[in-house]
């Protein structure tokens, strides 16, 4: 007769059958996860995707051996990994119309070189783009190109007359492959609160102008109802938003989309860029100091390349994962940023069923969405689908005006009914705090019955104490931006024997996705 333990004799589950249990449950989900997201990857493009070494790193801009080769100001023209306040002192030493020359000379660079000055860089792009257009129409009109060529060069010469429309202005423009581009609204350098939305899959350059001139949801129309929306909630503040398609995203739902390659060199990009941003503010202000309201909104992928910059983006002060799979931390802790850390996500939204794991480079991690990743969840009335966050009139552009406004504490979280000033209920009926959190000093909203809305499946009693985990996180301290006091500009070149160069931009051999 074998021995039986005594716990299971007397009629109870052993003292490890409950661990077991849980152990081969979570077991099993882990399987199906894996299981899930193999057939997706198999049938999306894993196979056929292109991986090569390098791939997503960031391509030279056009013109940067001519740039470096450059001797006309003693000392050579600044690196283009120079840190952004390196780059902004030494345009800082130069007067006016050689900043242009410059600009002239290899917009390609100019254009897009994070720490020149903003008003500079819009200028390089114009050039640019008017430059592209007028390559992409000759090339259109040639005779001895093939059709193809001459189609997609037309196609191209069409996608720059949009950008050139209504006065646009730009902080980068790349039309190489699926090409880059980022469009500025408001005026960055003196506006109180700045935005830069961060876009995931399918987004570059031709989605960018198909989806404006279409009328479709996207980056552009996004950054337009955000804007409009800012300006409606705080009149009285300067706003601005970058609309910033200035990494290489995902193809489709292939092996890129699940894997960290892309996102990494594009939170790289996003690094720069936001360092470049703030230098600019505080070249602008003559070296002094110019604080700023700074939020990064991050869609789908685009949460992923945050979530891995989250920890280097010194003067963001709120980040909103918006539609993420992941951001590539189990925690809001995980991310290493004292920022605000926001998550929404719509019940109809199809990144819901993305597994939330990590093997190797392949997943994402923990659902931002969770209670136990600690993000103040937002509620996303309002909104369709993937890519119907933005949608005008939805409770969900509002609450990221909101937060991106500096008025999180009016933001309404899933759940809560929106009151007159969107405001959830707190246990005491307080509203939230100065610093946008929506918890009390014991960190527990209510619904008028005093529990909050528990995610699917969760326990009841749990509720509270997950609602202050998802809530409690403490602000973030405050800072000045771009660095502590004014930068020195001892390394300021002399510019005594710089001559005007003459105009030299060429635009590059024509390469363009079809859409």
């Amino acid at each position: 007769m074998v021995a039986r333990d005594a716990g299971a004799v007397a009629g109870r589950p052993a003292p490890w059958s409950a661990g077991l249990r849980r152990v081969v449950r979570e077991g099993r989900r882990a399987a199906t996860a894996l299981l899930t997201l193999v057939l997706v990857l198999t049938t999306t493009g894993w196979v056929t995707a292109e991986h090569r070494p390098g791939a997503g790193a960031s391509p030279r801009p056009i013109g940067a051996e001519a740039w470096e080769r450059d001797t006309s100001v003693p000392g050579g023209l600044p690196p283009l990994d120079a840190p952004p306040a390196a780059v902004g002192d030494f345009f800082a030493g130069l007067p006016l119309p050689r900043q242009r020359a410059l600009a002239e000379r290899y917009p390609g660079v100019v254009g897009n070189l994070p720490g020149v000055p903003l008003e500079l860089r819009t200028v390089a792009n114009e050039l640019a783009i008017r430059a592209t257009r007028r390559q992409a129409e000759r090339t259109a009109s040639d005779g001895s190109a093939s059709a193809t060529e001459r189609r997609q060069a037309a196609e191209l010469a069409e996608r720059c007359a949009a950008l050139l429309a209504d006065g646009r202005r730009y902080l980068a423009f790349d039309p190489r492959g699926r090409g880059l581009v980022a469009e500025v609204l408001g005026d960055p350098e003196s506006a109180e609160h700045l935005t830069v939305l961060v876009p995931g899959n399918d987004t570059d350059l031709a989605s960018y102008v198909a989806d404006a001139r279409a009328g479709r949801r996207g980056l552009a129309a996004d950054a337009r109802a955000l804007h409009a929306e800012q300006r409606r909630l705080a009149p009285a503040a300067g706003v601005a938003v970058v609309a910033w398609a200035g990494y290489l995203t995902p193809d489709g739902l292939g092996a890129d989309a699940a894997t960290g390659t892309l996102a990494r060199a594009g939170a790289a990009r996003l690094e720069r860029e936001v360092a470049g941003l703030l230098a600019a503010r505080q070249g602008a202000a003559g070296g002094a100091e110019r604080p700023v309201h700074l939020t990064a909104i991050c869609h789908s992928y685009g949460a992923v390349v945050c979530g891995l910059a989250a920890g280097r983006l010194d003067g963001v002060d709120d980040i909103v994962a918006v539609a993420a799979p992941g951001m590539r931390a189990d925690t809001v802790a995980g991310l290493g940023t004292d920022a605000r850390v926001w998550a929404m996500r719509s019940a109809d939204d199809w990144i819901r069923l993305v597994p939330h794991l990590r093997l190797g480079d392949l997943g994402h991690g923990a659902d931002p969405m969770a209670d136990a990743f600690g993000a103040r969840r937002l509620s996303s009335a309002g909104a369709e689908g993937h890519d119907g966050y933005a949608a005008p009139g939805g409770v969900a552009l509002t609450n990221l005006a909101l937060v991106a406004v500096g008025q999180g504490a009016r933001t309404t979280a899933p759940g809560f009914p929106a009151t007159a000033q969107g405001n959830p209920a707190t246990a005491q009926g307080s509203p939230a705090t100065a610093q946008g959190n929506p918890a009390t000093a014991q960190g527990s909203p209510a619904t008028a019955q005093g529990s909050p809305a528990a995610a699917p499946g969760s326990d009841a009693e749990d509720r509270a104490t997950r609602a202050r985990t998802a809530l409690a996180h403490p602000p973030r301290a405050e800072r000045a931006t771009a660095g502590a006091g004014a930068r020195a500009r001892d390394h300021a070149r002399s510019t005594e024997n710089f001559t005007t160069p003459a105009h030299a931009w060429r635009a590059p051999s024509l390469t363009v996705v079809d859409r």
